[in-house]
């Protein structure tokens, strides 16, 4: 994993190739904690390519970059992994290698096949390739958006890196984007499009190429969740799927997934929670090591009981005959953090449970390991998320199975511990939360739109909406959930976390391979008896106590509703009440100074997250305004 950067020059000039290695120097210093190890320059008349290296593969320099391709002049700098690059250097019969890095396979690649390469790997990259013959820079982003690519047109130039914060330090000037911040407000949604937080810096779409040659531009889908392997809610499949070796199918296709990304040439370690993915993923790294082997394994803990996971961590890791090192996270941290952390968020970020993975990462980093291994996505692409049982109820409904439709629900309340008039409002909250957005984990609204300013409002009034194209209603909020809403700030906050402490995080389930197995599940084998992801319980029932396989999710996992109420009211006060807040001009400062009088004098408040909005939104104006 590294940080890049490119500067495309589009009135090609030789007289001013110092300009643009200056420019990538000032661009790839601004990330060196993404690579520590290495740096490197590449430019000619028309390009800049940089790169700060992090040494995974081939720690040697034979790993250095820019690299060139001696026997076409192509040149290449990468940011992440191509995990199969082994298989790749064998079938595709690929000559004179000198390395044994994923890096060198990618550029042979491209020589070979081309922009195609890209449906050859597997993996979670971003990486830039000067095609000298043609005179183009083919770009590239993994199919999940794992690993960031931002761009930006200024003047006569195209930049391209791997952080927002190396563009403007190539001298793009700060202006927020107004209708972005709109839908974050509004609709509670972020990470979601093309734009960012900072007018005319954009990102590059996962799953999509980019080619530059002259002026022209050619953003390219290659790859999608696709419509056509759509499986109905009668289990039949238009793609001739066996359902019957569902748990098999999984259990072989994570094995093949975690032995990829076990691959390195340094040392690993593992972050668990007590979650349902920790287990799944502890247990397959068993399977395929036998054992810990001499991987760490590290977890975090609040210290309070009702929020904390750390009893069911540390069963899930004595079932499985591991060790681990616990951190604790407490509400002293949080002010500090925040500040910190957003400079290498670049952008709003999730709660506090972000800052307490930052801690984890950069604790964790005095062990050694360089690589870490996580379980983000199975919720996203299993239907782990209490909020997409509505739709799934809906497709019942909508299929003529009523009765069935009644008993899922009745069981979810059961298993969740609602009453009927509980569930009954669980289950309208999510169908809300499926026909629009603005609801949090378990239903609820999360938004305070009498205290956005009206003024901002009338000039930024847009509509909002997203793809639907499935049949299936629950597989909708999953594409919704996965491609745009929720996904895609989880993998963004994980990335910069990682890469503040120069760590590489992988995510053994996004495995395209497992993505699509699990997305286009039949609905009554993600979902079954008020059960979520029964096919992943399935998978380790016999592995893990009964509490384990069988718990659901839990909606509420850190304390921020009540320290933001308690031992940080006061820090949340200064914020409320400080120059820069008022500065924004688009909250109505009165409105929210009573809002969240009443959200301290509330003993178990809902939601915390339109408090979290209006302190991401003004620490991240102070931070990018100021520097």
């Amino acid at each position: 994993m590294c940080g890049i950067a490119a500067v495309y020059n589009i009135k090609s000039d030789s007289s001013s190739q110092e300009r643009t290695r200056s420019i990538i120097n000032n661009m790839i210093n601004t990330i060196e904690h993404r690579g520590p190890d290495d740096s490197g320059v590449f430019v000619n008349d028309a390009i800049g390519l940089g790169s700060r290296r992090l040494s995974i593969l081939d720690v040697t320099e034979l790993g250095h970059m820019p690299m060139i391709d001696d026997e076409t002049g192509n040149c290449i700098v990468h940011n992440g992994e191509v995990y199969n690059y082994l298989e790749l250097k064998k079938t595709l019969g690929l000559k004179s290698i000198i390395s044994n890095t994923d890096t060198e396979i990618i550029l042979k690649s491209y020589s070979k096949l081309g922009k195609s390469c890209v449906n050859k790997f597997n993996g979670m990259y971003a990486f830039a390739i000067w095609d000298q013959q043609n005179r183009k820079l083919f770009l590239a982003r993994d199919r999940l958006g794992i690993k960031p690519l931002f761009y930006a047109k200024y003047k006569d130039k195209l930049y391209f890196s791997s952080e927002i914060k190396s563009i403007l330090k190539a001298g793009i000037p700060f202006e927020p984007d107004m209708e972005i911040i709109y839908d974050y407000l509004v609709f509670g949604v972020y990470d979601h499009s093309e734009k960012t937080f900072f007018k005319n810096i954009k990102q590059v779409p996962a799953g999509y190429t980019l080619e530059i040659n002259n002026n022209n531009f050619k953003l390219e889908k290659y790859w999608d969740l696709d419509p056509d392997l759509e499986i109905d809610i009668n289990n039949k499949s238009n793609s001739g799927f066996d359902n019957s070796h569902i748990t098999e199918k999984f259990l072989d296709l994570l094995s093949d997934s975690l032995q990829l990304r076990l691959r390195s040439d340094v040392p690993i370690a593992v972050h668990i929670s007590g979650g349902l993915d920790s287990s799944v993923m502890l247990s397959g790294i068993n399977s395929v090591l036998g054992g810990q082997k001499n991987l760490r394994a590290f977890s975090y803990y609040y210290g309070e009981d009702k929020y904390d996971e750390k009893t069911y961590a540390e069963e899930i890791i004595k079932k499985g005959n591991w060790e681990a090192e616990f951190y604790r996270f407490d509400a002293i941290d949080v002010p500090e953090l925040t500040k910190k952390a957003m400079w290498f968020q670049e952008q709003p970020f999730p709660g506090i449970i972000t800052l307490a993975k930052h801690k984890l990462i950069s604790k964790s980093k005095d062990y050694g390991a360089k690589v870490i291994l996580e379980g983000q996505g199975g919720d996203d692409i299993g239907a782990g998320y209490q909020y997409v049982f509505a739709s799934h109820v809906l497709d019942l409904i909508e299929s003529g199975n009523s009765d069935m439709a009644i008993t899922e629900l009745n069981n979810f309340g059961k298993i969740n511990g609602y009453n009927a008039k509980e569930n009954m409002g669980n289950f309208v909250n999510s169908l809300a939360s499926y026909y629009n957005t603005g609801y949090s984990a378990d239903g609820s609204s999360f938004l305070k739109h009498n205290c956005i300013n009206t003024d901002f409002i009338n000039e930024h009034k847009h509509d909002l909406s997203f793809p639907k194209p499935f049949k299936s209603h629950l597989l909708n909020m999953q594409y919704r959930d996965t491609r745009f809403t929720k996904l895609p700030r989880i993998l963004r906050s994980c990335d910069r976390a990682s890469m503040a402490s120069s760590r590489e995080l992988r995510v053994p389930f996004l495995d395209h391979r497992l993505v699509e197995l699990m997305f286009f599940l039949p609905g009554g084998e993600k979902i079954k008896n008020g059960v979520q992801r029964v096919f992943m319980r399935d998978a380790i029932k016999n592995k893990f106590p009964k509490w384990v396989t069988s718990s659901p999710k839990k909606t509420v996992v850190d304390p921020q509703r009540e320290w933001l109420r308690t031992d940080l009211s006061e820090w949340v006060s200064d914020i409320l009440h400080s120059s820069s807040f008022n500065d924004l001009g688009i909250l109505d400062i009165n409105n929210v100074k009573e809002e969240y009088e009443n959200y301290k004098n509330t003993t178990n408040p809902k939601n915390s997250f339109f408090l979290w909005q209006w302190i991401n939104i003004c620490i991240w104006y102070e931070t990018f305004n100021n520097n």
